[in-house]
């Protein structure tokens, strides 16, 4: 059983993300005519849509890193939980009444 509204929600976060894309290639543009490629736009067009790719490739790469440190110092901070409370039950064991 799907959901009827869930194919409205995925069109309607994937056109967000085309709308931002899009802005993106559009600024990236800007700034190249308007800076360093000056002489001739048509370089600038296909440069800012490989810079806005490279900068979207690059941030989810940066979000995944982030991910992927936050998942490390979990595992030792669980971890160190876990000796903590054994070693706190074998002295509470071992330790006289």
């Amino acid at each position: 059983m799907s959901n009827p509204g869930a194919g409205s929600t995925s069109d309607m976060i994937v056109s967000g993300l085309l709308t931002i894309y899009n802005w993106l290639v559009n600024i990236i543009t800007t700034i190249l005519q308007q800076t360093i490629i000056k002489d001739n736009p048509d370089i600038a067009r296909e440069y800012g849509s490989a810079l806005a790719l490279l900068i979207s490739v690059t941030a989810i790469y940066l979000l995944l890193v982030l991910v992927s440190a936050f998942k490390k110092i979990l595992g030792v901070i669980i971890a160190i939980g876990w000796l903590a409370i054994i070693i706190a039950i074998m002295l509470r064991i071992v330790s006289p009444k």
